[in-house]
């Protein structure tokens, strides 16, 4: 990054379904920091006991770009609407709507994991659109 460029920052959005998964997307956000990206991410931003709501909709306001990690476990949180991903979705749906309307894409998703057909397990509001594969996790980085 030179000196002339902003910093771009990234909000990190996934469901803690095991340590594994966690564990890659804190890696993944390691590695974004360490190539000049400012990453927000809820395990170093986020302190117990604050407004999630709160912490979640300034994270997606203030990014240039949102980044989904998504696995079934975040599928099916987001598609019934539940937990923390659940009220995240609520605000990113709509973010997405509005984002495809201009052709901005700053909403990006990374499926992990495919069904059973080999198709890509997406969350319904997603619509299949600015979604990549990252099942194979050699290729994180």
């Amino acid at each position: 990054m030179t000196n002339n460029q902003e910093r771009k920052t990234l909000f990190i959005s996934y469901a803690h379904t095991n340590d594994d998964h966690k564990n890659r997307v804190k890696e993944m956000a390691t590695e974004l920091i360490n190539n000049g990206v400012e990453v927000i991410l809820d395990i170093w931003d986020f302190e117990k006991g604050s407004d999630l709501n709160k912490k979640m909709e300034d994270s997606v306001t203030k990014s240039d770009v949102i980044l989904i990690i998504g696995d079934k476990g975040y599928v099916d949180k987001a598609n019934n609407r539940e937990a923390g991903v659940g009220k995240e979705s609520i605000i990113l749906s709509n973010d997405y709507v509005k984002n495809l309307n201009s052709g901005k894409y700053r909403i990006l998703y990374a499926f992990t994991e495919k069904d059973d057909m080999g198709d890509p397990i997406l969350p319904n509001y997603m619509l299949g659109n600015n979604s990549f594969d990252m099942t194979d996790d050699a290729n994180d980085y």
